[in-house]
């Protein structure tokens, strides 16, 4: 009731907001009123101005609605049923649609409106002088216009009128040739038309009705006055670009009437003969106007004709003394001299005519390359620098080099004497494509050789070398500019590995030196990759100031069908032993290309397709051991397993789902099928790079008659070879890659995705023949969502120490300055020049010392180039290089798995795991503790044997790394003798004895030298663990240690305690871990990470006492000292000097997170200095 209630005082109130009311209203009536009269003013003279006006009524509602409804009956079946949302979107749809409409008809009824801008002027041009030029432009935009007003027409179009023959003067009696003006051409003479236009078209026009003799000159010539000079020579450039289809507007009525009788027939007819009646009078033997012109002038001055001199009219005597004038600044080159070089492109090339067989000639013309030559040498010749991008198959490794011999590079007498150096990634494509280039070329046996590691063929007179980067950076090392070689060809640099980095980096530098302007002998560079991923190179401003030039060439590439996987396997080794067998029984013949990722995983599959397809084996093919990994028996590693654990496996199959339904089946690509059968022979060759070259090649010969080839390889035959006969490839999608964590140094290989440009390279091996068809093992999800686009380049990969000292050595001190093609990070160089000067290659200022200087003379890592330096103490040099060479090629013994056991034979499993064990207890015999002292009984064992290849496989030795152990232990040997001034003569061929006590002491303190910052303590001696579940371990494979330099924290237990730090394990398969006793340090060689338990486990070298560590560890910045010790020995002062005992710390201040490991007290020698005493 409340709410109806009346109020305090309300009639009071309504009265008043009534008052209020009527006044507002009053107001507002006061206001329209006083505004009505200038409303109506303003809309009258609008009305009365323009009565047809069109007024742009809007669309009514019911117009729109029937547009509304006829259009969604356009759209939509009225039958057919539609959710809410559908209809929605539909009527937002037609809406939009409507709305277009209704802006196109107003801008259609707008554009009829519009008025023309031409005659509109400028308000900037408002009070200046208005010139000809001006005028005349206003006059063509008012013809184009249609408003061409008398005076415009006057001043645009002026009489012809004939101008007169020309009257020469007669000659007056002077010594100098009267001045005569430019003649006009003698046009004849015509009637005169009114208002006959003169410009261009009128030029065109009367062009073929000159007279006959003068039909060969333009009409321009016959110009008017000199008012339309201008004029004319700007029109006659845009008649020259329009033919037929103008729009001839502007012509005068009567020649509008004269051309309008004819016929559009007739004016083609005209148009086609004047045109051919033009070439014709261009080709005809008539004289030019120069000519013409020459003969007046020597009539008028009474001269008689000059006649036609040749050279060959000249006297000798007239030619010898004749000097051509030399502007210098005609031969200036625009921009850097690093990118033009006028002496070679100026210089004659001494060309080589070289005579090939018809069969070969036809093969280079065949190849994509072969037509760029001209393009391809005009670069090298003009610039420093040239890039050249082509695909695999484009003939780029093969030709070049010929196409530089033939035009004169490498000619001892031409302008470019030198060799041609052409660098090869691996040794086998050296070797392979030195061969190739010597058959095409067909010269002398020399003339084309290789280098490789402890192998050449080379002579005084080659005048091509291939090489492996690695050979050439060792040549720079000697000869920093590069003397020998007029052009290096670095080839496939795609592949971006470490060597190759460091050679362009280097020759960017050796180019400035070599081409300046006071060199005789030029050098050029050519960086050849499969593909375009050059941007590193070419728009590096640290490599080249100006970018080179990048020259494209196509590959010889047939059609390529790419079939993916529906789904992506977990064991990609079974699916491509099956994808090959499918192939081989159904499809016609070709050769099939097996790409996966290490030799285990090759010679698995190669042993499997050998026993499916029955073929005679050779000598070779029966030494492949059958493979057999069982995790009862060995710790596996990540390269003994698949990619499982690599990628999450639930992204891969939901990538794999949203793929699924864009392949119909899995037997896609095998549509051309044939009746299977299991009969036809398969000749099936492994393909890797620890095979031996003599195998490698057995690749390029002919298969056996009625057999498929098929090579399973590694990523070796991805780019740097191409094999014939290949059209089918079989891609697992996989790489095994070294990879190095740079904060915990923990190197491991690991099996990763390869990149999309990696997978193109090996999809494209399928069409070098003819179509081909590549089977991916992944699905198409996978490509798009875990393959990179290219490969990360192995220099942010891996450890460069040795890349460090090897620039050190070559004095550039500023190793982060060096212009690298991807530079690595400062913290990996810092890493990098730490390591050195812990072993004492680089002082503390880091600048390379005595020591360093000598191990940059070794081919090898820093590491055991330090022990080289060391290695001269009781005659255990010798030694020392047998050990260096064999933990320089890699791993000499099989593992357990790679022993040839087999699960299915228990029996024969069990003996030949038996000797398995005896043979490496034999050769522990020396040290059972020290790893690295059983590597050197197998080598030194292996040097007495007679049957080399039956002594490693009776002990289980890798027989490639054992003789290539022998060819290092040469080198070495040869450097030594070189370089030693004569203080050592170390026979390379020597057989050891076995080292005395004495020697086995000395060696295991010289590989502790070499690896003293990779030592390893034993858990409980450095951390806080409790007393109770301390050194409880009940065997070494099970004991914690902890390493110097910080690796990962990692969780572990002890009798079920879990303890959080850095800790490391031993290695299972090492000998060390069969001892019962467990040494307090170790000193390591690597540090590799588990699959399974994701355990870091360490390569052990040797045992290190404490005592030989704080001696051996002096002066290498690892190891501080305590206070002198006053007890059991005080400190004697003598002077300057102090002898005192006492505790060094190791790794007290290189942050490992503690004081440092406390070794036992030993005594040392101080002196004093500015900053106290120090340790001698």
């Amino acid at each position: 009731m409340a709410k109806y209630r009346s109020g305090y005082n309300d009639k009071a109130r309504a009265g008043s907001l009534a008052k209020q009311q009527a006044l507002k209203k009053a107001r507002t009536h006061r206001v329209l009123k006083d505004n009505a009269p200038d409303e109506v003013e303003m809309v009258q003279p609008a009305a009365q101005t323009d009565a047809n006006a069109e007024i742009m009524m809007p669309v009514s509602k019911e117009e729109k609605s029937k547009r509304k409804e006829s259009m969604k009956r356009a759209l939509v079946d009225p039958e057919s049923k539609m959710s809410s949302k559908k209809k929605k979107r539909l009527d937002k749809y037609i809406e939009q649609q409507l709305r277009k409409e209704e802006k196109q008809l107003i801008l259609q009824k707008l554009a009829k409106t519009s008025i023309p801008t031409t005659g509109l002027t400028s308000f900037k041009q408002m009070g200046t002088k208005e010139t000809r030029k001006s005028k005349l432009q206003d006059a063509l935009n008012m013809e184009r216009a249609g408003t061409l007003t008398e005076e415009a027409a006057e001043l645009l179009y002026e009489p012809l009128e004939p101008e007169p023959v020309l009257q020469v003067p007669e000659p007056e009696p002077s010594a100098v040739a009267p001045v005569i003006q430019a003649p006009a051409w003698p046009v004849a003479k015509k009637p005169k038309k009114e208002k006959l236009a003169t410009g261009w078209r009128s030029k065109l026009t009367y062009a073929p009705q000159i007279d006959e003799p003068f039909d060969n000159v333009d009409s321009s010539d016959a110009s008017t006055d000199e008012s339309n000079e201008s004029t004319d020579s700007q029109e006659s450039e845009s008649d020259s670009e329009s033919d037929s289809g103008e729009s001839w507007s502007g012509f005068s009525d009567e020649l509008e009437a004269e051309t309008s009788g004819l016929k559009d027939s007739e004016l083609e007819e005209n148009d086609s003969g004047s045109s051919d009646s033009d070439t014709k009078e261009m080709t005809s033997d008539v004289p030019s106007f120069k000519d013409w012109a020459t003969a007046e002038i020597t009539t008028v001055q009474g001269l008689e004709p000059t006649p036609n001199i040749t050279v060959a009219d000249i006297p000798e005597s007239v030619l010898k003394s004749f000097k051509p004038t030399y502007h210098p600044e005609d031969f200036d080159a625009p921009g850097e001299d690093l990118l033009q070089d006028a002496d070679l492109a100026d210089s004659r090339p001494k060309y080589r005519l070289i005579e090939r067989p018809d069969e070969i000639q036809e093969q280079r013309v065949a190849l994509p390359i072969h037509a760029e030559e001209h393009r391809i040498m005009e670069a090298v010749l003009h610039h420093s620098v040239v890039i050249i991008c082509g695909d695999t198959g484009s003939g780029k490794t093969t030709q070049v080099p010929q196409f530089l011999v033939e035009y004169g590079f490498s000619d001892h007498d031409g302008p470019c004497p030198g060799m041609i150096g052409v660098t090869q990634p691996r040794r086998v494509a050296a070797v392979s494509m030195a061969a190739r280039v010597k058959k095409e070329l067909g010269l002398s046996d020399k003339l084309v050789g290789y280098q490789i590691r402890f192998d050449s063929e080379l002579d005084s007179n080659t005048a091509v070398k291939f090489m492996t980067d690695g050979v050439l950076l060792r040549e720079m090392a000697k000869d920093l500019t590069l003397s020998k070689y007029s052009v290096i060809v670095i080839d496939e640099a795609h592949e971006r590995n470490v060597n190759t980095d460091i050679l362009i980096g280097m020759l960017s530098r050796v180019l400035k030196l070599r081409n300046a302007p006071e060199s005789k002998h030029k050098l050029r560079l050519i960086i050849m990759s499969a593909t375009l991923r050059v941007q590193d190179f070419a728009e590096n401003k640290r490599l080249f100031i100006k970018a080179p030039p990048v020259i494209k060439v196509d590959g010889r590439q047939f059609p390529v069908s790419v079939h993916f996987n529906k789904r992506t396997p977990g064991d990609y080794i079974e699916e491509a032993y099956s994808k090959v067998c499918k192939i081989h029984k159904r499809l016609p013949p070709g050769g099939i290309l097996v790409f996966l990722t290490g030799q285990q995983e090759i010679n698995q599959v190669v042993r499997r397709l050998r026993a499916t397809f029955k073929s005679p084996k050779t000598a070779t093919e029966a030494n492949i051991a059958p493979v057999s990994v069982s995790a009862k028996d060995t710790d596996m590693e990540i390269d003994d397993i698949d990619l499982g654990g690599s990628y999450n496996s639930d992204a891969l199959a939901d990538a794999d789902d949203n793929d699924r339904d864009d392949y119909e089946s899995d037997d896609e690509g095998f549509e051309e099928t044939l009746p299977e059968t299991n009969e036809a022979p398969l000749h099936v060759l492994p393909l890797y790079s620890l095979l031996p070259t003599s195998e490698q090649m057995r690749i390029f010969a002919e298969p056996p008659e009625g057999s498929r080839l098929c090579i399973v390889a590694t990523n070796v035959a991805e780019t740097s070879l191409t094999i014939p006969g290949i059209r089918y490839v079989v891609d697992a999608g996989r790489v095994k890659e070294v990879c190095y964590d740079k904060e915990t140094r923990v190197q491991s290989y690991r099996i990763n995705w390869i990149s999309k440009a990696s997978a193109d390279q090996r999809a494209g091996r399928a069409g070098r023949v003819g179509p081909g068809h590549c089977y991916r093992l992944y699905s198409s999800a996978v490509y798009e969502n875990y393959f990179d686009k290219f490969a990360e380049p192995e220099i942010l990969r891996l450890p460069i120490e040795g890349v460090v000292l090897q620039m050190k050595s070559m004095n550039i001190d500023q190793v982060v300055n060096f212009p690298f093609p991807t530079p690595p990070d400062h913290e990996s160089i810092k890493h990098a020049e730490k390591t050195l000067s812990y072993l004492s290659a680089l002082d503390k200022k880091g600048s390379l010392t005595e020591i360093g200087r000598v191990m940059s003379l070794f081919p090898l890592s820093p590491r055991f180039s330090r022990m080289i330096t060391v290695g001269n103490q009781h005659d255990c040099l010798p030694y020392v290089i047998a050990l260096v060479a064999a933990f320089s090629v890699g791993e000499i013994f099989l593992s357990e798995q790679e022993s040839g056991a087999d699960l299915a034979q228990i029996e024969a499993k069990k003996a030949l795991l038996s000797s398995y064990n005896k043979s490496r207890s034999a050769f522990a015999a020396l040290d059972p503790k020290c790893d690295a002292l059983m590597t050197l009984s197998a080598v030194c064992a292996y040097d007495y044997e007679t049957s080399k290849e039956e002594f490693c496989k009776a002990r289980f030795l890798r027989a490639r790394e054992m003789k290539e152990i022998e060819s290092l232990r040469s080198q070495i040997a040869r450097i030594i003798n070189v370089n030693s001034g004569g203080r050592y003569t170390i026979a390379d061929t020597a057989k050891l004895p076995p080292p005395s006590a004495v020697q086995l002491r000395a060696l295991k303190q010289i590989i502790t030298i070499g690896f003293i910052d990779q030592i390893a303590a034993r858990s409980d001696l450095v951390l806080d663990v409790p007393e109770e579940f301390a050194y409880k371990a009940k065997t070494l494979r099970s004991q914690p240690y902890v390493t110097l330099l910080p690796t990962k924290s990692l969780a572990y237990e002890v009798d079920g305690v879990s303890v959080q730090d850095q800790v490391v394990f031993v290695h299972p398969e090492a000998i060390l871990a069969f001892q019962s006793s467990i040494p307090e340090f170790i000193c390591y060689r690597l540090v590799k990470k588990s699959a399974g338990s994701g355990k870091l486990r360490i390569v052990p070298m040797t045992v290190p006492s404490g005592t030989q560590l704080a001696h051996l560890s002096k002066n290498t910045g690892l190891v501080t000292y305590s206070r002198p010790l006053t007890r059991p020995h005080p400190p004697k002062i003598e002077g300057n000097k102090r002898i005192c005992w006492v505790v060094p710390r190791l790794g007290a201040n290189i942050g490992t997170g503690g004081v440092g490991w406390d070794l036992p007290a030993i005594q040392v020698t101080q002196v004093k200095g500015p900053n106290g005493y120090e340790v001698v």
